[in-house]
């Protein structure tokens, strides 16, 4: 999938490329919505001591962006997704970040997952650098984080949600988050 020449506009080649990454909108059958609660001891966003995101990450070479939500979600969360539960990536987008002092520069695939009444469960396997960053994790009413004016990353999901939950297909524009 080819960014859209307005979704890069006037921002210049990252040194070392775009990393690929694919994350997750996770709905359970009640249609709430599954974050992270993450930090950064490092390098905090100004003003920002948590916030809420998505699960995923890096796509690993010879893995597709399923597979990977797959192996990021079950890392991060304990659930272990149905491949059939991950739909393909509608929303596509941009965005640089600092995360524990580094700037990164991603290409981020978000996939919609409607998860089944019952999911199995695996340990939660994170790296040593995540553990430092995830506070934990919940399940939210996409209203009710909305109406608590909770910070997300992506920093539009609670506006760009119900495009992706209607079935729209849509590149966001770059963000710089942090």
């Amino acid at each position: 999938m080819a960014p859209s020449a307005r979704t890069l506009s006037g921002v210049p080649d990252p040194p070392g490329g775009w990393r690929l990454s694919a994350k997750a909108v996770i709905l359970d059958p009640a249609d709430r919505l599954l974050l992270l609660q993450m930090t950064d001891p490092v390098s905090p966003p100004a003003g920002i001591d948590s916030w809420w995101e998505l699960p995923g990450g890096g796509v690993e070479a010879g893995e597709t962006p399923e597979q990977a939500v797959i192996r990021e979600v079950a890392e991060e969360t304990g659930l272990v997704l149905p491949a059939a539960a991950v739909a393909p990536a509608r929303w596509t987008r941009h965005a640089t970040f600092l995360w524990l002092g580094v700037r990164r520069w991603q290409r981020e695939l978000v996939h919609l997952v409607r998860l089944p009444d019952r999911v199995a469960r695996v340990a939660v396997d994170v790296t040593a650098d995540e553990a430092r960053c995830l506070l934990g994790m919940r399940w939210w009413d996409p209203a009710e984080l909305a109406a608590r004016g909770e910070v997300s990353y992506p920093g539009r999901l609670v506006e760009l949600l119900p495009r992706l939950v209607a079935g729209e297909t849509f590149d966001e524009p770059f963000e710089h988050w942090n």
